[in-house]
């Protein structure tokens, strides 16, 4: 009795498969598929990194800057909006490039250099007759 119930279970998993490559070669006929979608013209924009400046804990940021993590970002220029979770941050133009315009690499943002951190003092020299 177990040899009937192991090969009726082979001729049903037999079947089983049989019915699933019938099906899977059915599937893969051309005019059983959805037409295919119409891909659609990328889009790109401008983008480039604004400065950013790291700031110690009792810094504040800048009028002109954003706080974003430990770093204080300059803020986007005109007809650019930051790029939300980009890392670094990024901002990219409001308006898309024509069709069939490449970007080219991100610029970074250039402007007057962070002022250097004041040097420490120099001992006093010694004076004669102390």
């Amino acid at each position: 009795m177990v040899i009937e119930r192991r090969g009726t279970r082979l001729l049903l998993l037999a079947a089983g498969w049989c019915a699933a490559a019938h099906w899977g070669l059915a599937m893969a006929q051309p005019g059983t598929q959805a037409p295919a979608a119409k891909k659609a013209a990328r889009v790109y924009y401008d983008q480039y990194e604004p400065m950013k400046a790291l700031r110690l804990s009792r810094q504040d940021c800048l009028r002109t800057e954003e706080s974003i993590g430990a770093f204080c970002v300059n803020r986007c220029q005109r007809g650019y909006v930051m790029v939300p979770g980009s890392n670094p941050p990024r901002c990219r133009s409001v308006d898309p490039l024509p069709p069939g315009q490449l970007p080219g690499p991100i610029r970074k943002e250039v402007g007057a250099p962070q002022p250097k951190p004041p040097q420490p003092s120099k001992p006093r020299p010694p004076v004669k007759g102390e």
